[in-house]
Order: structure tokens, then sequence, then C-alpha cells
């Protein structure tokens, strides 16, 4: 997702000369009682109470930005766009913030 929204705000700015506003979504589906892969992990497999399932089978969400923010804050574009996902998952802490992909998870 943060290629993508970086990639949009390169393509804006640079060959669309657009500085307006970008419409963004994601929808997936078939999570209803699924787990994050860290409730697998060996070192924290038994920790019962940090993961719990998620609760529905479909995660949709939209959001409109501009193209300043696009380039100037990726990972809040992507915390907008995954952070209720990232926190229906127990996962929040681990995904955001970041300021950089590499960051992600540490």
């Amino acid at each position: 997702m943060h290629q993508v929204i970086e990639l949009t705000a390169h393509l804006g700015m640079h060959y669309l000369n657009h500085s307006g506003t970008w419409n963004f979504g994601v929808h997936i589906e078939g999570f209803e009682g699924r787990l994050p892969s860290q409730a697998l992990m060996e070192s924290t497999k038994y920790d019962f109470g940090r993961f719990t399932p998620f609760q529905t089978n479909e995660y949709t969400r939209m959001i409109s930005t501009t193209t300043t923010e696009l380039a100037e804050n990726a990972p809040r574009v992507v915390e907008k766009l995954l952070g209720d996902l990232a926190r229906g998952l127990g996962l929040a802490n681990y995904l955001f913030p970041y300021s950089a992909p590499a960051e992600i998870c540490r």
C-alpha cells in the first residue's frame, strides 16, 4: 500500500500535474475467524489474550486525501486505510506508526 501511495504522489506531481484530491479504497474478504500470523509464531502462540479472531468477513475502507499528503506523509495515508484492520487483528502496535516501510514490525 505504501508503494502505491508513493507512486500515485509521484505520478500526480510529475506527470499528471494533479495537486487535488485522490480517493483510495481497499476491500478485502475472507477475514472472519482469522488470526494474524503473529498469533501462530513460537514467541507469541501461548499468549492467547493478545490476539482475537477478526469479527467480520470483509474489510472495506475508502478515504480522500491530497497529493500533498500522499507525497509528504504516505505512512499516515496507509494508517488511515489499514489502521482499523490492524487494530482488529491485534497488529496496530506492530505496524503503526512508522515513517519508512523498513520500520514496520520493529
